[in-house]
C-alpha cells in the first residue's frame, strides 16, 4: 500500500541541466522511458530502457558519465561468469556495472541450497570482489 502512495503523490522526478541530456542521449542510442533523480552524492541519474532491456546512468554536473548498469538476462551473462556463480549457488539476477577506467563488474544474486540470498561482485577477470548476505 505505501509503495502504491509513493507512486500516486510522489514529486514528479526534475530534469537536469541540457548538458546532462544530451550526454545521455550521444552514450545511449534510442534511450526510452527516462526518469530522473539526484543521488545522494549530487550524480544525475537516468533510469530508462534500450530494446527492452533496464539500464541505470549516473552523470556528473558537467555532463560526464560516471558509470552505467545494465540489468542483464541470465541468458546473456557471459558463461564464465555463470559458470563462477554455480559455486555459489542459484542465479537470480545479473547486473553489469561499467566505470571508466575499471574492468567491468557483475553484481549477481544468488540463492543456495537453503535459501538464502547472496549479493556477489565479480570482475570480468573471474575475481570474486565481494561476498554479502542479503
Amino acid at each position: 500500500m505505501d509503495n502504491l502512495l509513493n507512486k500516486l503523490f510522489k514529486k514528479p522526478s526534475e530534469k537536469p541541466s541540457k548538458v546532462i541530456q544530451k550526454s545521455l542521449l550521444s552514450h545511449f542510442k534510442g534511450c526510452r522511458n527516462i526518469e530522473w533523480n539526484t543521488s545522494e552524492n549530487s550524480l544525475h541519474e537516468a533510469i530508462f530502457f534500450i530494446k527492452g532491456q533496464e539500464y541505470l546512468a549516473r552523470f556528473s554536473a558537467d555532463g560526464s558519465l560516471v558509470e552505467y548498469k545494465k540489468n542483464l538476462l541470465l541468458s546473456n551473462l557471459p558463461e564464465s561468469i555463470q559458470k563462477l556463480t554455480l559455486e555459489h549457488g542459484e542465479l537470480m539476477n545479473a547486473i553489469e556495472i561499467h566505470k571508466a577506467g575499471v574492468p567491468t563488474l557483475f553484481e549477481l544474486i544468488v540463492r543456495d541450497s537453503q535459501l538464502t540470498r547472496f549479493d556477489l561482485i565479480v570482475s570480468e577477470n573471474l575475481t570474486l570482489i565481494k561476498k554479502e548476505r542479503l
